[in-house]
C-alpha cells in the first residue's frame, strides 16, 4: 500500500481475511490457544491494514463484519492505523501533496475522540487506554507537520502573489 500498488494489497488482504477466519475455526475448541492473543495479535495487525487501505484507497474506514473480527481487536487495529495514516501523510508532505491533509487530519481526530469514549478497564479492553494514548500524540505530532507545511505554502503563495 505504501508504494501504491492497491490492487496487490487488495489481493494479499483477502487472503490474510480468509486466512484468519480458518485460524478462528480451527482454534475453537482450543480455549487456552484461541484466548492466549495470537489471534488478537494477527487480527489486530489485519484490520489495522484493511483500516489503513479503505482510508486511502475508498476515503471510507473499514467497519468488519463482527461476527467474523473480535471487537476489541477492532479499536485497537484502528487505533494502531493511525500511525500509517502519520507516515502516509508524511510521505504526502514530502511529495508536496497537501490538498488532503487537513480532511486525514480531521479524520485521525474523528477516530480519536471514537476510541477515547472506550471508558471500560484495561482487563475488558486488553490495554485500550494505552494504544489511544499513543494515538494522541501521533495525532498531535501530525496535527503540527500538518500546521506547519500549509503555513509554509500559504507564505510561499504570498510572496509569489506579492513577486518575491
Amino acid at each position: 500500500m505504501h508504494q501504491g500498488d492497491f490492487e496487490d494489497s487488495r489481493k494479499l488482504l483477502e487472503q490474510a481475511t480468509s486466512l484468519l477466519i480458518s485460524a478462528r475455526q480451527s482454534v475453537i475448541k482450543f480455549p487456552e490457544i484461541q484466548y492466549a492473543g495470537f489471534l488478537h495479535n494477527a487480527e489486530k495487525e489485519l484490520i489495522e491494514a484493511l483500516v489503513l487501505y479503505r482510508i486511502l484507497k475508498e476515503k471510507t474506514i473499514f467497519i468488519p463484519d463482527f461476527k467474523a473480527f473480535d471487537r476489541i481487536s477492532f479499536l485497537h487495529g484502528l487505533s494502531e492505523a493511525m500511525g500509517e495514516l502519520r507516515r502516509n501523510i508524511l510521505d504526502r508532505m514530502r511529495k508536496n501533496e497537501t490538498g488532503e491533509l487537513e480532511d486525514m487530519l480531521n479524520l485521525m481526530d474523528d477516530i480519536y475522540y471514537f476510541l477515547n469514549s472506550f471508558d471500560y478497564p484495561d482487563v475488558l479492553t486488553r490495554g485500550l487506554r494505552r494504544s489511544v494514548d499513543v494515538f494522541r500524540s501521533v495525532v498531535e505530532k501530525t496535527r503540527a507537520d500538518v500546521t506547519l507545511i500549509l503555513q509554509q505554502k500559504s507564505l510561499e503563495k504570498k510572496l509569489q502573489k506579492n513577486g518575491l
